[in-house]
């Protein structure tokens, strides 16, 4: 499997034919090669594709043919050569395609516009570990990491377990993996100064007996580094990602899963783990799904996920500040409260009139004017009575004092 650059996932389905699916459409995968494919590798620039073919002369060999490729299809063939069977391809850089297979790999190299021949190997498996080759020797159960430019080992590491067989392995970023019979998986660190063995799961995925012989092809295990601490990691043909976080010196944390909803199987992650390729086991059909890594475990469509965050969007837009509706709006604004207001009835009486509007004049009531016109009036009353009082006493006492004289 390949991601390109625009996200298009390159793969062999079960006919053995070359398909291409577009991102972020709903249309079936294309067929950009019909015939039977063993293998395939897209070089670093995207300029040539290498197919593993069925030899003209039949037995153990295989013709490796280079072709153009552009705007998603195959162009003109450039060159091709008879090696021996392989089920495994790989670019290294610009420069080296290596041909693997169960009987061991091929180094060539490209230049002056055709494949010469570098040497032959007794590894039967390999992989890209940053810009070294790792080469899987399955006499000594040995990882060696090459330097292809300069023809030296650079690094080793013996990934056997005891007790358990080693399967496949697969390496990403600075991470490298070792899958065994029983489903364990060993997770190494991988630097230019050294190899440093992090955490072992055990039975981390199920393991079918017709998955146990795997050198020679290509890993089931399916790898993306996110950062140089987080990788994704799945099983091609099961339903679980694993989000892997390396939080300390050894220790390495399985944070988060997704699985895939039924009935889709896991059988690519993209270049930068927001996609998946995933086959319908009803239908046959292959989709692209979004994973989210939420905690609901669901997977959408690319068009769904984009859908879903417009409409999410959109809410977020509708959604404010309630205030009281001005005079002429205030039905609406009821409306609008009543919801609100019957959430806090159990409250008491002191809350009752949180969220509502004022009440407005129904000619019942007094109006603010009424108020202060009636309040006029009871001033001027009981000023009037004061001086009547004032007026009465004075008199009294006059009356009183001339009655004495």
């Amino acid at each position: 499997m390949v991601t390109l650059r625009n996200g298009e996932f390159v793969f062999i389905n079960n006919r053995k034919q070359l398909l291409l699916l577009e991102r972020g459409t709903n249309q079936e995968a294309q067929i950009i090669y019909g015939g039977e494919v063993f293998a395939f590798a897209c070089s670093e620039d995207e300029t040539m594709m290498a197919l593993a073919l069925p030899s003209p002369s039949g037995g153990s060999s295989s013709l490796i043919r280079l072709y153009t490729f552009a705007d998603n299809e195959l162009g003109d063939a450039i060159f091709e050569v008879t090696t021996i069977k392989a089920t495994q391809l790989l670019w290294s850089g610009m420069q080296y395609l290596v041909v693997c297979g169960p009987s061991g790999c091929t180094i060539y190299k490209w230049k002056n516009e055709k494949l010469n021949r570098v040497v032959p190997d007794s590894a039967t498996s390999a992989f890209l570990q940053g810009d070294r080759v790792a080469l899987f020797y399955p006499d000594s159960q040995t990882l060696k990491f090459w330097n292809l430019d300069s023809n030296r080992i650079m690094d080793s590491v013996k990934p056997s377990l005891r007790g358990r067989r080693l399967i496949s392995t697969v390496g990403v970023g600075y991470f490298c993996f070792a899958l065994y019979d029983d489903g364990s998986v060993q997770v190494y660190y991988v630097t230019k100064s050294n190899i440093k063995k992090l955490s072992l799961f055990e039975r981390f995925f199920p393991v079918k007996q017709n998955e146990k012989v795997t050198h020679g092809t290509s890993s089931p295990l399916l790898a993306c580094a996110l950062s140089s601490r987080k990788v994704l990691v799945g099983l091609r043909g099961n339903n679980k990602v694993h989000k892997l976080e390396y939080k300390n010196e050894k220790h390495l944390v399985d944070s988060m899963q997704e699985e895939l909803q039924e009935p889709f199987t896991l059988m690519a992650i993209s270049r930068d783990g927001r996609r998946c390729l995933a086959l319908n086991t009803v239908t046959g059909k292959y989709q692209t799904l979004v994973l989210s890594f939420s905690s609901v475990k669901t997977v959408l469509t690319e068009t769904q996920h984009e859908k879903h965050s417009s409409n999410d969007s959109q809410e977020t837009t509708r959604k404010g500040n309630t205030t009281c509706a001005p005079k002429g709006e205030e039905n609406e604004g009821i409306s609008v409260l009543s919801s609100a207001t019957s959430n806090i009835t159990s409250l008491g009486d002191k809350n009752k009139n949180i969220g509502k509007c004022p009440k407005v004049s129904n000619g019942t009531s007094p109006s603010p004017s009424e108020g202060s016109n009636r309040k006029y009036i009871n001033g001027i009353t009981i000023t009037t009575f004061g001086v009547v009082v004032v007026m009465i006493g004075f008199l009294t006492r006059r009356i009183l004092s001339s009655q004495r004289q």
